[in-house]
């Protein structure tokens, strides 16, 4: 029934838009709207079939371009922002997407 994965699918996209400040895991998605975790998988892998996690990468990513144009942090604060590991993952992350 598609009107109810497409609910499941805005909850998950308002879940990770919340957190793009964050650091969100699988798990922590299937807590916040109350599903399995491989019922998270596979509702959201119809909608972007790449999977969950590269898209939360790629919301972060597009949030990283936006800093950068605003010119008012470092690549490095960006990085720190955005809640990636290292400036350097957040640069791998960033040409992946990029």
């Amino acid at each position: 029934d598609g009107v109810a994965v497409n609910f499941e699918i805005k909850e998950l996209l308002d879940v990770l838009q919340a957190n793009i400040y964050g650091r969100l895991s699988v798990s922590d998605l299937a807590k916040a709207v109350g599903k399995s975790e491989s019922t998270v998988k596979s509702v959201f892998r119809s909608f972007y079939p790449g999977g969950i996690m590269r898209y939360y990468n790629s919301l972060k990513i597009r949030e990283a371009k936006k800093l950068i144009r605003e010119n008012r942090h470092t690549l490095a604060q960006i990085a720190e922002l955005l809640c990636y590991d290292s400036p350097q993952y957040f640069s791998k992350c960033f040409k992946q997407i990029s």
